[in-house]
């Protein structure tokens, strides 16, 4: 007696529609199915290393936007770009 898949791939090989052979479809599955599992197996270093990276740069960028803020007294100072005389500076 023959399962209903062993009938489907009997029936294909006589048609002509399979464009693998089928002596190897066994090895190839499982070929495949290792695959996957040493690629899932790497999957919490891959999560860990961009969540670690995540937090450097958070870190870096938080310390370097930090250290580049101006004062609150950079309004009135002479070097601000925003300063009306300095933005009316190129109109005579």
């Amino acid at each position: 007696m023959d399962s209903g898949l062993e009938q489907l791939l009997r029936e294909a090989a006589a048609t002509g529609t399979i464009d693998h052979p089928l002596d190897r479809l066994e090895a190839d599955v499982w070929a495949r199915v290792e695959a996957l599992r040493e690629t899932a197996a790497l999957a919490p270093a891959r999560a860990s290393s961009v969540g670690l990276a995540l937090v450097f740069g958070l870190t870096a960028g938080g310390m370097t936007a930090a250290a580049a803020r101006p004062s609150e007294m950079a309004v009135f100072s002479v070097d601000s770009r925003l300063s009306p005389s300095a933005l009316l500076d190129g109109r005579s």
